[in-house]
């Protein structure tokens, strides 16, 4: 998912301005990065749906950052699921079709969930979770589509106030006009 962010009078202000407005958007671009991260921990930390939390463990939450970065002029904030969950976090966030999962990729999540009183009882309980999975798949929990979609509400706001700063903080701005250099 993008958002393409437009500063209309760039290429006609001056060198000043133009500095400050970069700064401005690569500060945006942490700020806007930061609250995604925020929003997406959030979102894997409540119901949705009628379903519980997609957390158990706190692998998944915890595992959730954002990087910065820059190629041919456009700058972007990527949020991701950093390892551990890296491996599954689509899964979680999309679904699955009907597949039978090793009973002991379960077996945390079902400790966590059930608290069997052996390892004999947990293994036999993920054995039952990966057969219901074989039959009918896994249904997805939409953290990153669902944050996203609050984030892109507050991206312009981000950048207005992030770019505004940066010019002010530059002296060049309406608010710098008449400060001494």
């Amino acid at each position: 998912m993008a958002i393409k962010i437009t500063v209309k009078g760039f290429d006609t202000a001056t060198q000043e301005i133009q500095a400050a407005i970069k700064a401005g958007v690569r500060n945006g671009l942490a700020i806007a990065g930061a609250r995604g991260t925020a929003l997406v921990m959030e979102t894997i930390r409540s119901p949705f749906l009628g379903r519980p939390p997609a957390v158990s463990t706190g692998n998944l939450a915890n595992s959730i950052q954002y990087q910065i970065s820059q190629e041919a002029g456009i700058s972007r904030a990527t949020i991701f699921a950093g390892a551990p969950a890296d491996i599954y976090a689509g899964y979680v966030e999309s679904g699955t079709g009907p597949h039978f999962p090793p009973p002991s990729a379960l077996l945390l999540w079902v400790k966590k969930k059930f608290s069997p009183s052996t390892e004999k009882q947990a293994l036999s309980i993920a054995f039952a979770v990966a057969r219901k999975i074989s039959k009918r798949g896994t249904s997805g929990f939409g953290m990153f589509a669902r944050a996203f979609a609050k984030l892109e509400s507050e991206l312009g706001g981000i950048f207005r106030a992030a770019i505004a700063k940066a010019i002010e903080a530059a002296g060049v701005g309406p608010a710098g006009a008449g400060k001494a250099k």
